[in-house]
């Protein structure tokens, strides 16, 4: 990947990307010691021979190791093509990377939209915004008490969890029907008349708010221009205890496949927010188009035209 400009990076498309499954965790082989056999021989000339000492292992050797497990450090940029993969085969209409949402400084990792054909025109359905960590503590900040708020966390999501299938017998009439996706459907837990149930929401709420202020994730959230919060990180680095409400979980397999942990639940987000999105997506994927073409916009709004990228050759 080599950077071209300020703002536009350049993807070797066609080089071999490294996985964590081609590299070779072998422990290093330590030289052996031959033991000759005792030859016969006249007894005067038979005399003790010193112990032959087993050579050290070069210290190249045993520095190979963590060269090694430095390398299988996750690739932000292999999980990237994951998730746009995934987002594709899963029919997304439009996505871009590095997508602003309310400011130009708080930028969703990836952002995709879908939308359906009806009477000859496409209609917005949903939009959806996946974050991407590569590191734990990118996630979870540190903070005082930390531990103990994700164990009170934690059993208060087990309580909820226990009100809210007791509230689907007792309120069938909360169940969402119209949804993007089969296996998001959920119900409408906000229109419960339980209120011990709104009192619990309240206090995970508290605790939510504690854990993760200041975060990308509380930023991208308080933005409300997606229906569906998405954090995809490597396998087994997050549990789904540890997220924040309403978000879903990804997890970015070594062979780039996406296996889904938890589902994003629907957030309230109006049609003038879910349009916002939409633009700042058809406007990240400009610059990369222009990029691969060729075009460049200067500040003074003048256009320089150059050859367009091209892969290195093998």
């Amino acid at each position: 990947m080599k950077k071209s400009s300020d703002k536009q990076l350049f993807f070797d498309f066609d080089a071999p990307l490294a996985s964590q499954a081609e590299l070779d965790f072998s422990p290093v082989e330590e030289p052996q010691t031959v033991v000759q056999q005792p030859v016969e021989a006249p007894a005067e000339s038979i005399s003790e021979t010193p112990a032959v000492a087993p050579e050290a292992v070069p210290e190249t050797a045993s520095a190979a190791v963590p060269a090694v497990e430095k390398s299988a450090k996750p690739d932000k940029f292999g999980m990237l093509q994951a998730v746009l993969a995934y987002l594709a085969q899963s029919d997304a209409s439009g996505a871009a990377l590095q997508v602003p949402c309310r400011l130009k400084k708080f930028q969703a990792d990836v952002a995709a939209y879908y939308s359906c054909y009806r009477k000859r025109i496409n209609h917005l359905e949903r939009t959806l915004v996946v974050d991407v960590y590569t590191e734990r503590k990118q996630c979870l900040p540190e903070s005082a008490g930390r531990s103990a708020m994700l164990e009170e966390l934690a059993d208060l999501r087990e309580k909820r969890s226990a009100m809210e299938q007791l509230i689907r017998i007792d309120e069938p009439d909360l169940w969402v029907e119209e949804e993007l996706f089969d296996e998001f459907r959920t119900f409408d837990y906000s229109r419960s008349t339980n209120k011990e149930y709104h009192k619990l929401c309240r206090r995970i709420t508290s605790l939510q708010r504690s854990l993760y202020k200041g975060t990308r994730m509380e930023q991208l959230a308080r933005a409300d221009v997606a229906d569906y919060l998405v954090m995809a990180v490597p396998e087994n680095m997050l549990t789904e205890k540890e997220i924040p409400d309403s978000w879903g979980l990804w997890y970015i397999m070594p062979d780039k496949s996406v296996k889904v942990v938890v589902n994003p639940a629907l957030q309230e987000c109006s049609s003038e927010s879910r349009l916002h999105l939409v633009q700042n997506i058809g406007h990240a994927a400009l610059n990369c188009v222009l990029f691969a073409n060729g075009v460049k916009i200067k500040s003074n709004n003048k256009a320089k035209f150059t050859r367009p990228p091209r892969a290195r050759r093998k």
